[in-house]
This record gives structure tokens, sequence and C-alpha cells, in this order.
């Protein structure tokens, strides 16, 4: 891997962590809840309504649990790619 394709995966990472974390920050709003139950996910046949996710985010325990997973997996994500891009492990 050449120093420009090692520094444009790395951008790349960044620039989805940067995303994990603006999603991070909008669920942590109550104001993102009529967003959320406006708006569902298609992929061809599925359809994904995020209904449940607002379920979760009302309960204030529930949602400091699943917004700390969050956090937790964008750092993985994160570590792995840095890991992977630079040779540490295939």
């Amino acid at each position: 891997m050449t120093r420009e394709e090692l520094a444009n995966q790395l951008e790349h990472t960044k620039n989805n962590y940067i995303m994990g974390l603006a999603a991070y920050s909008m669920l942590e709003s109550e104001r993102s809840y009529p967003l959320l139950r406006a708006h569902e996910l298609t992929f061809g046949k599925y359809t994904i309504e995020f209904e449940q996710l607002i379920k979760l985010l009302q309960n204030e325990n529930d949602r400091a649990i699943a917004l700390m997973w969050h956090a937790l997996y964008l750092c993985l994500i994160l570590s792995h790619a840095v890991c992977v891009t630079t040779g540490f492990y295939p």
C-alpha cells in the first residue's frame, strides 16, 4: 500500500467516525424522535422503521447504555481500520 493510499484509507475512516459521532449527538436529543418517526430505511424489499430505537432512547438508563455501546463500537471500528491499513494485522 502506498503512502497516498494509506492516507486516503485513514481519511475515509476518520470521516466515517465523524459521521458516527454526529449520529451519537443526534440520538442523544429527544428532538430526534419526530425525525426518526417520520423516516424509514429501505433496502430493496426490506424496510426498517425506527420506532424500536425511539422506545429504547426514551428510557434514560437504556439510552445511556445504548449510546455507550455506540461510542465503543465507533472506537473499535476506528482501531480496526487503523490496524488493517497500517498492516499491524491482516
